[in-house]
């Protein structure tokens, strides 16, 4: 046998075992994946209700709360700038963007670790309802391989659905609906374009892009994501300058907190080490308190009518901060 054949005839080998092993491996991966036919019977956990001494109902206790919204009442600016920011090929890729993924390994290479992620909307789904949140290369692997499923199982349309509904938006909102009214106090379906790119920033890291935490930072992520979607012609020029230009909430948690917070969070603590967690975010109790609800919403009242006079100077101090730079 020449030289030449039997370099060939290595190489062949060489290709054959890596193709084999990379199957054995595979397979091992496989064995232990959850099935993806339990997002058919998702449901989510009842919350717990604490009421007054009247019997008004003062708060809600929970793990995740979240409003389950069909995707025909999600506008489809909305749609579309989830789609733009976090994953521009989700129409046209099979559970994983292979673009997507060499950028990342490139990146994690030359960190010495893993330090970003390139998930499709797929994966992202997957890892939050099947997977640990850990950065391991085991763990990305089950999440290609779930993905890969979901896209078998599931058709666009609705694996959009499940994620809308089911992702981290901050300050414990779960989903589009409940993001919508925490941040603007309308349901989804009534946000305008401005109002979808906001929302459509935070999932990537909602506490950095929180308008609570940080307006200013609010406001770039959101002009990033509006010039995503004009660079995707799902809007054009002039719609993305109009959107720019209107103001964004200022939103303080506190200030939106119902009547009461302050004291519930006291019973909270009181019934959390003899009921545990599992039993107080889950488990639909109901409480019944020694709180006035109706007294406790006039002194809170008076309270937040000094404060929001700071707030709305405050707030037009920053507008005027980040128009500056535009």
């Amino acid at each position: 046998m020449t030289k030449k054949n039997l370099i060939i005839s290595g190489a062949l080998l060489l290709f054959f075992i890596t193709i084999f092993t990379g199957w054995r491996i595979l397979i091992s991966f496989s064995e232990d994946l959850p099935s993806t036919s339990s997002l058919l019977q998702y449901r989510p956990s009842l919350v717990t209700e604490v009421y007054d001494v009247h019997g008004e109902l003062i708060d809600e206790l929970f793990m995740e709360r979240r409003t389950l919204v069909p995707l025909r009442n999600i506008p489809m600016d909305l749609q579309n700038a989830i789609i733009a920011i976090e994953d521009t090929n989700f129409f046209n890729h099979w559970g994983m963007d292979l673009g997507g993924i060499i950028r990342a390994v490139t990146r994690n290479i030359g960190a010495g670790q893993v330090v970003q992620g390139g998930s499709t909307i797929t994966q992202q789904l997957a890892k939050v309802l099947f997977l640990t949140p850990e950065k391991k290369y085991s763990r990305k692997i089950k999440e290609l391989l779930l993905a890969m499923h979901m896209e078998r199982e599931f058709s666009k349309e609705e694996i959009l659905q499940f994620y809308l509904n089911q992702i981290y938006f901050g300050a414990g909102s779960y989903g589009v609906q409940s993001a919508a009214r925490l941040y603007f106090n309308k349901p989804v379906e009534d946000l305008n374009l401005s109002e979808c790119a906001m929302l459509a920033g935070l999932p990537r890291a909602p506490n950095a892009y929180s308008p609570a935490r940080n307006l200013l930072r609010a406001y770039r992520r959101r002009a990033v994501v509006l010039k995503r979607m004009e660079s995707l012609n799902f809007i054009s020029e002039e719609e993305r300058l109009e959107a720019e230009r209107q103001r964004l909430p200022f939103v303080t948690y506190a200030r939106k907190a119902k009547p009461g917070a302050y004291f519930v969070e006291h019973i909270r603590k009181r019934l959390l080490p003899e009921f545990g967690a599992n039993i107080l975010y889950k488990g639909g109790l109901r409480i019944y308190t020694t709180l006035d609800l109706s007294m406790q919403k006039i002194a809170e009242e008076v309270l937040t009518e000094h404060l929001e006079r700071y707030d709305e100077v405050r707030t037009e101090e920053i507008f005027r901060e980040y128009a500056q730079e535009h």
